[in-house]
């Protein structure tokens, strides 16, 4: 990136250049000299964030590529084989790429580029290294072409490209971390869980296989790459040596490319509409700085939906592993998904339909299949099952969708995590009373009926809504159920202090 010396110098020079010009230029000397200060400042604050932001997609490019050779894949998933601007050509029915199941790929890997280059290089030269990503701090001559020749402009875009590549290796690194997790649900294992949480001192294996996981995470930003072993050649074989899904694995290539090309059908559309306005190079350049931020602009939005999947697998991980000290309350009101677990018509929209004659079970669903009816609050979706949801529909429904799920199970967690975290202290948290007594922590609230009659009231209050099956307005009043149980905390503890 160049010698920081070097680019102090070089900007006191510019500042000199501009101060000379405006003596001779007595009008608007001022503000020029404003401008290129402020042009320094620009330049100097995107070159430390770009430095900072490369050093950050190197190391999670490396837990990346581990976790692909658990799951199965090479380290080419990671890569987009670039092409240039100058050396594109129309291609017919690009429209917004589908969504990627990344299981066809276990079939058939034609369709993935093998491309891996022999270094990691920043993500602009995926796009554009000619022009936009082209840039120098090594010589004066360079610094000053990036500070009066529209450089800072292709500074911030290869800044964008830099930002949308370090999200979508950590989105892609956290959704992988999330799923590892054990199959809760059936009641030989549970028993066995209970067991281990009895001889270990209360942490089961779960906990200590996540703690683990988050150790070797850690771990994996000082420690070098780990040499993946010969043996393990075929894809089928390195998953048969792992317990990681290969559904999990987020291909960046995949999402990268469709987006990619639309982006080139972009420009050359642009170029040919407007043929005889772009004839420099900066009216070119400028054309390919829009493209290029409409393309990670998609991008982002694209990866922001395994964003929304991991954080919801995460809270469903944190929710199973609270509840494995309370079984009880697990089989009494919760429903724990099962893998790649199959739907029939009771679980959806028409399973809330009452009927006399018979007796109905509550959907084994969060939200309906479209997201727009709130249908069990109590189902906690298994990773396979949150990896696949609202998949098939339009992107911003789905975004809508997931976001709404996130926010319902988040808040459930919450409110969870505090019942349990009260009734293993011994206090009741409906009143927040603080007995004045030699020993205030010790109360006699109903322990796991203490729970029952939280856990029903909730439900009560959700079906007192105007609109029960509105997820919207399900959400909201879980939330406002959430600040108002902190707040009452906050106010007890205030209170006796």
């Amino acid at each position: 990136m160049g010698d920081p010396f070097l680019l102090e110098e070089i900007g006191l020079l510019a500042l000199k250049s501009a101060a000379d010009e405006g003596q001779n230029q007595s009008q608007g000397s001022s503000v020029q000299l404003l401008e290129t200060f402020s042009k320094l400042l620009e330049l100097v604050t995107l070159r430390h964030r770009l430095i900072e932001m490369s050093l950050e997609s190197v190391h999670l490019a490396r837990l990346y590529k581990e976790l692909a050779w658990e799951m199965g894949f090479e380290e080419f998933h990671l890569y987009l084989r670039p092409i240039h601007f100058e050396f594109a050509s129309l291609k017919d029915k690009v429209d917004h790429p589908p969504p990627v199941f990344i299981t066809s790929l276990l079939e058939d890997s034609d369709q993935v580029d093998r491309y891996a280059p022999a270094t990691l290089v920043l993500a602009i030269s995926e796009v554009d290294g000619n022009q936009v990503g082209k840039f120098s701090f090594y010589t004066k001559e360079a610094i000053l072409k990036l500070l009066f020749h529209s450089g800072v402009e292709n500074m911030q875009v290869t800044l964008a490209c830099q930002a949308a590549q370090k999200n979508a290796l950590m989105v892609a690194v956290q959704q992988a971390s999330s799923y590892s997790m054990p199959r809760w649900g059936c009641p030989a294992e549970a028993k066995e869980i209970s067991s281990d949480l009895r001889n270990h001192g209360g942490m089961g294996p779960a906990r200590r296989r996540n703690s683990r996981i988050v150790n070797d995470i850690e771990n994996a930003l000082v420690a070098p790459t780990p040499k993946v072993p010969d043996t393990l050649t075929h894809p089928s074989e390195r998953f048969q040596a792992t317990k990681r899904a290969p559904e999990a694995f987020v291909s960046i290539q995949l999402e990268k490319v469709g987006l990619r090309d639309m982006m080139l059908n972009a420009f050359l559309l642009r170029k040919q509409t407007v043929a005889d306005k772009m004839k420099s190079l900066d009216e070119v350049c400028k054309v390919k700085r829009d493209v290029i931020v409409e393309y990670c602009q998609k991008f982002n939005c694209r990866m922001s939906h395994y964003a929304l999947r991991g954080q919801i697998m995460a809270y469903c991980n944190s929710l199973r592993a609270l509840l494995e000290d309370f079984p009880t309350i697990r089989d009494t009101f919760f429903m724990v998904g099962q893998p790649q677990e199959k739907k029939g018509l009771r679980d959806s929209k028409e399973g809330l339909k009452a009927d006399p004659r018979s007796f109905r079970a509550r959907p084994r669903c969060l939200l309906s299949a479209d997201g727009k009816v709130f249908l069990n609050l109590w189902f906690l979706p298994h990773p396979s099952e949150v990896l696949v949801m609202f998949k098939t529909l339009p992107e911003e429904a789905a975004f809508q969708a997931l976001q709404l799920t996130l926010q319902l199970i988040a808040s459930l967690h919450d409110i969870v995590a505090y019942l349990f975290s009260f009734a293993q202290l011994g206090n009741c948290p409906t009143s927040f009373e603080f007995p004045l007594s030699a020993n205030p922590l010790k109360g006699d609230w109903g322990g796991t009926e203490g729970i029952g009659s939280e856990l029903q009231e909730l439900q009560k209050m959700i079906d007192n809504l105007q609109s029960p099956q509105d997820p919207t307005q399900v959400s909201q009043a879980l939330l406002l159920r959430r600040e108002v149980i902190f707040l009452q905390f906050d106010a007890a503890v205030r209170h006796l202090i």
